[in-house]
């Protein structure tokens, strides 16, 4: 993670671990839930470095589906099964680490 002060307040980029996935939220204290943001200035300078799949806030907003929990490691069902993630973000970039 990483913070950026924006003029509307200070933002955090969070990158996945092993995928070029990228995106924002409002930074939050330890054991909170993440916020998740737009960001459109900052994902705009994200998107032109042609690194990084920048996911907007209604992509990090979807809810979990039968096919996306198709696609995880039983490692991963397990974590999810035991943290209970409402959105694709909160599993794309591990919200309860």
């Amino acid at each position: 993670m990483a913070l950026f002060a924006t003029p509307q307040g200070e933002i955090a980029a969070l990158l996945n671990q092993h995928f070029p996935l990228l995106g924002f939220a409002v930074p939050s204290l330890p054991g909170k839930p993440l916020r998740f943001s737009d960001a459109r200035e900052l994902a705009n300078a994200f998107t032109q470095l042609g690194m990084y799949r920048v996911l907007s806030l209604s992509d990090l907003q979807q809810p979990i589906t039968a096919d996306e929990l198709a696609r995880l490691s039983p490692t991963e069902i397990e974590q999810v099964n035991y943290w209970k993630p409402t959105s694709l973000g909160q599993i794309i970039f591990n919200a309860w680490d």
